[in-house]
């Protein structure tokens, strides 16, 4: 079976499109940034913090996130477990997340804990970018990312 030379330059197109910078194209003033690893903040309470003793997740490759409208700024943590699904952490406007000093774990608004391993320098891949998009539509803001298909994990 053959595809045809348009099919496979639809599908390069449709691949494209699903790539994180791409959800910064909604129709809304709402932006997605990935916040570089020398700007996350840690906490200099870890320490003294109470964690669970096991974590929720390990998320093997993760990137912070924030989403932005107008002084607004929610972040949150996407990233693949260690199980190989694709995984965001809570999100909240009024809360931070915790960071430990040296990366290795987070403490998200709603109190879970993750274990955090690579910390990933490129843009999130396509499917943690869908999970993201998912994520959004979960949250009940799929209007932000409506420019995007539908996905179901």
């Amino acid at each position: 079976m053959s595809t045809s030379p348009n099919a496979s330059k639809d599908l390069e197109i449709a691949i494209e499109k699903l790539n994180f910078q791409h959800l910064n194209d909604n129709p809304t003033n709402v932006r997605f940034r990935k916040v570089s690893f020398s700007q996350i903040e840690t906490d200099p309470d870890w320490q003294l913090r109470p964690k669970p003793s096991a974590p929720r997740k390990t998320l093997d490759v993760w990137s912070l996130i924030e989403i932005t409208q107008d002084d607004i700024v929610a972040p949150f943590v996407v990233g693949t477990t260690t199980e190989g699904e694709e995984w965001c952490t809570s999100i909240s406007t009024s809360h931070k997340q915790l960071f430990a000093p040296d990366l290795s774990g987070v403490i998200t608004p709603t109190g879970s804990f993750y274990r955090l391993l690579e910390h990933n320098d490129d843009d999130p891949s396509i499917s943690q970018t869908l999970m993201i998009v998912y994520s959004i539509r979960a949250w009940g803001y799929g209007r932000v990312v409506a420019h995007f298909p539908e996905v179901v994990f």
